[in-house]
């Protein structure tokens, strides 16, 4: 009787495990897949704020492109060069780059004709750049030699589009002209001067001089220019200018680069002019990179006279004046040290 229900008890015992680790096992499971669809929909959550992130972005970009577009202050074509040039002002806060023209109208036999190219340059966020076919354009549909079959006096439809904004189409209204505005005249060409020059710059009647001189090409934002420019000593300055005239094309930059040195310092004698008991060695020294040219019979040096090497031994019982100057080519020259030395002897 006892040991049947020991057998019982056991019985009872083991049914009771395998059921709690059913339910444990169950209970993993049911946490694994709760788990699963968690972990699933918080993907799917992300991925479509995700999307919907980008799409407002694009839009986003959109909107800006067609908010923001570039201006083209004025377009000319001229007639006998074949060439269209125009400036641009970019207001936005975006670069603008790679600008492709195309030009469509009709070849110098009257059969309809297109040459596409590209600018492959930008204008940054809040300045202005001048496009000229004579050094930016690249053809990209025909061969640059095309271009002058192109009759541009037909032409009918002129368009640009820039690579960051590629759905804003601009349509250029172009002036023809048959030459460009005369360039600036400089009255002072290139060169190296020992005082600073004023540069004065002319143009033709009604043309406007704008100019820069940091090396930038100018524009129609440049400095305008209205009086001379004066420059400043030990400096190299490289003046560009433009003149622009309506009804013509800017004229081609035209440059002048100017060095402007100083006059130099006068030689210093060492010990000074005066009277002396003993033989002196008289030093005299000038600018770094400049020669020293003296005499001691009382004339003015010149390149001629001696050229300073090593002290000038004075002897005893003599009184001798020195006159010395010093000279560079590209710069003033100095003014001239005169000094009187009378040796003596001891009693």
């Amino acid at each position: 009787m006892k040991h049947t229900t020991i057998k019982t008890r056991k019985g009872e015992i083991k049914q009771k495990a395998i059921s709690s680790i059913i339910v444990i096992v169950l209970i993993i499971l049911i946490a694994t897949i709760l788990i699963g669809v968690i972990l699933s929909w918080s993907k799917n959550a992300v991925r479509t704020q995700l999307d919907t992130t980008t799409e407002s972005l694009r839009v986003l970009s959109e909107l800006e492109c067609k908010n923001t577009k570039y201006k083209v202050e004025f377009c000319t074509i001229n007639t006998i060069t074949k060439k269209v040039n125009f400036l641009i002002t970019n207001n936005s806060s975006a670069d603008f780059g790679n600008f492709t023209l195309s030009v469509l109208g009709n070849n110098i036999f009257g059969n309809p004709m297109s040459v596409v190219g590209l600018f492959n340059t930008s204008v940054a966020s809040g300045s202005s750049k001048l496009f000229t076919m004579d050094s930016d354009f690249y053809s990209i549909v025909k061969q640059d030699s095309q271009l002058a079959l192109l009759d541009l006096d037909q032409a009918y439809t002129l368009n640009l589009v820039t690579a960051t904004c590629p759905n804003s189409v601009v349509d250029l209204t172009c002036t023809l002209t048959t030459d460009y505005t005369p360039v600036p005249i400089f009255s002072t060409e290139s060169g190296t001067f020992s005082t600073p020059p004023n540069i004065i710059v002319s143009a033709e009647p009604d043309a406007v001089i704008y100019y820069t001189i940091d090396g930038t090409d100018p524009t129609i934002t440049s400095p305008v220019y209205s009086n001379s420019i004066i420059l400043p000593e030990d400096s190299t300055t490289v003046i560009k200018t433009i003149a622009v005239k309506s009804g013509f094309a800017p004229s081609p930059i035209v440059s002048e680069t100017y060095t402007v040195t100083h006059q130099l310092s006068t030689p210093e004698a060492t010990p000074a002019p005066g009277l002396y008991t003993t033989s002196k060695n008289i030093t005299l020294s000038g600018e770094d990179g400049s020669v020293t040219y003296y005499t001691t019979n009382g004339t003015i040096p010149t390149i001629s006279s001696n050229v300073y090497l090593d002290p000038i031994n004075l002897a005893t019982d003599s009184i001798t004046t020195i006159n010395a100057i010093s000279l560079r080519t590209g710069y003033g020259d100095s003014e001239m040290f005169t000094g009187t030395y009378t040796i003596t002897h001891q009693l």
